[in-house]
């Protein structure tokens, strides 16, 4: 049955993309981590804090070099990680509209993606709908998945670093290098200046206008 079949991805829109890039302001004082979304049972801030103050600890001046903001709904569970948290950069502001995640993230050199704790990669099928904002963005990702996952697979062609959200050790080498490219004034590293066409809005449309045509045609 697979012929009966076509697969259409979640979509951004050109005209988005170029809307939300007009009003670019990246800061340059901190490296600024965004994550934008909500938090909820295992799917937790948590598998990113632990590397952070692991950081820390070592070295308090991180604090005047790093911001990490959360926003979006949390549960319970994950609320107590932030009220708990003692990180002096990390703030979690809760709901935000829309277009206040959008600025957001277009405030932010590194955008934060925490996918379902799931850890068979056949069965990590969701498609975080934020990674389709991310590339409006146009920032570099950290993406915490299972190798192999949906959305790992959507940030290949990506300015993107990928690893499990257990891994503390890649994560704190994935910050590091950030720090390093942020204080050295490297800001190409933090941008995404291509957008991968196969998640684009009319690129689908296209698409779907062709498979009706052949439809249409063999009958």
């Amino acid at each position: 049955m697979t012929d009966k079949f076509r697969f259409y991805p979640n979509v951004y829109e050109k005209s988005v993309s170029s809307e939300h890039k007009s009003t670019d302001t990246i800061p340059t004082s901190k490296l600024r981590i965004v994550y934008t979304g909500g938090l909820a049972y295992d799917r937790s801030a948590t598998f990113f804090l632990a590397p952070l103050e692991k950081m820390y600890n070592e070295n308090p001046e991180i604090s005047n070099q790093l911001e990490v903001i959360f926003a979006g709904d949390a549960d319970s569970k994950n609320r107590s990680v932030f009220k708990n948290c003692r990180l002096p950069f990390v703030n979690w502001i809760g709901n935000v509209s829309f277009d206040e995640s959008l600025k957001l993230q277009q405030s932010a050199h590194y955008l934060l993606a925490i996918d379902f704790p799931v850890d068979e990669p056949k069965d990590a099928m969701f498609f975080l709908s934020k990674l389709l904002d991310y590339m409006v963005a146009g920032k570099r990702i950290l993406l915490l998945t299972v190798h192999g996952s949906a959305s790992h697979e959507a940030v290949r062609d990506l300015k993107s670093d990928v690893c499990g959200r257990n891994d503390c050790h890649a994560i704190e080498m994935f910050l590091k290098k950030a720090l390093q490219e942020h204080t050295t004034g490297n800001n190409s590293y933090f941008m995404n200046s291509t957008l991968p066409e196969i998640y684009e809005a009319e690129y689908n449309s296209n698409r779907l206008y062709s498979d009706f045509i052949e439809v249409v045609r063999s009958q």
